[in-house]
């Protein structure tokens, strides 16, 4: 498994690298401030922890950002700290501050690791929708100029050769669609209407024939279904029942149907269920049981230090990008559905 990597070049960069440090020695030797938060969530806690300390801790040692790192790991702790956690603010600044440089995310680095900065577009701007509230017009638009520059003319982001399951590094093109989609409609920028449009005909087209598929397109529709609830009835609906059939008796979901649980599945079938929660719970009736099923999967399956063991395809593989980033999903999957917990 090749790991996404960019040299930190520019002067705001380099100047970040000093907050960098300074961060690393708050978070190792003080831990994350989150009061009584903790002691409610001391799984997500203990998440928070870990994964502040890895995110810190990557740029100092290999003099680059990261997708799994400054990404995935990044956007968790934006995360937490919109749900109440105490996060070190020099930590999440120095993130904004390579986030908010999309310039930097396609400069490559001479190391033989990086390589298809078309992923890392995809992965640093979904950190970035998460990190920025409300950016410039200017950067909005550069941010969506660089995910729409990949976008397939049928309306897809196409990661993959085929549409096999992705990983948590690789997304695969279906999860490559979703994310890129909900990234350009956060955006709120003008132009970005008919390349969302594109991205909505294809997912709403696109083969279901796996949990993994059934998830991302149902995440992908999320933030769409508001504009024309009916219209997207049909595609839930044979979404769900994927993931119905798909849930393991330990709670989690695998990529197939029958397939062993693993935290990056179940965490992306999570996240995905709770943007078609309605205020009264209806389109989901009788799902909350499943959900607090999924999160007892992914409570029993946390290990020690904070993290999960990485997702990989095949299974069995180790890979420190992986499990960072199956990590960062797999605790914001906790965040997100913190309303089901037992």
């Amino acid at each position: 498994m090749r790991i996404l990597a960019y040299n930190i070049e520019s002067p705001r960069l380099l100047k970040s690298t000093i907050v960098i440090s300074l961060s690393v020695f708050g978070v190792l030797s003080a831990g994350c401030r989150s009061g009584d938060l903790g002691v409610e969530y001391p799984a997500e806690k203990s998440a928070l922890v870990y994964l502040s300390r890895e995110v810190a801790k990557w740029p100092m040692e290999n003099h680059c950002f990261s997708c799994h790192n400054n990404g995935d790991g990044a956007r968790f702790l934006f995360q937490s700290e919109v749900f109440g956690f105490s996060v070190s603010e020099e930590l999440l600044e120095t993130n904004r501050v390579w986030l908010s440089d999309p310039d930097a995310w396609d400069f490559q680095s001479d190391q033989p690791e990086a390589e298809d900065p078309r992923l890392a577009r995809i992965q640093f701007a979904f950190a970035f929708t998460e990190s920025i509230g409300n950016p410039s017009p200017e950067l909005a638009g550069q941010v969506s100029a660089l995910l729409k520059e990949d976008q397939h003319e049928d309306g897809s982001w196409k990661i993959l050769p085929d549409y096999g399951p992705g990983s948590p590094v690789t997304y695969g093109t279906y999860l490559a669609t979703a994310v890129s989609v909900r990234s350009l409609q956060k955006l709120k920028y003008s132009s970005n209407k008919a390349a969302i449009q594109r991205a909505e005909q294809w997912l709403m087209e696109a083969p279901i024939k796996n949990v993994y598929q059934a998830a991302s397109v149902l995440f992908g529709i999320g933030n769409l279904v508001g504009e024309d609830p009916d219209k997207f009835d049909d595609i839930r609906l044979k979404c769900l029942e994927m993931i119905r059939q798909g849930q393991s008796s330990e709670g989690g979901w695998g990529p197939f149907l029958n397939a062993a649980p693993e935290p990056f599945d179940t965490a992306l079938v999570l996240y995905a269920l709770m943007d078609h929660l309605t205020p009264d719970h209806s389109f989901l009736e009788n799902w909350g049981d499943r959900i607090r099923r999924g999160r007892d999967y992914l409570l029993e399956s946390q290990l020690e230090g904070g993290g999960w063991i990485e997702t990989t395809r095949p299974q069995g593989y180790r890979s420190y990008a992986q499990h960072i980033s199956t990590s960062s999903w797999a605790a914001s999957a906790l965040i997100k559905t913190s309303a089901y917990r037992r």
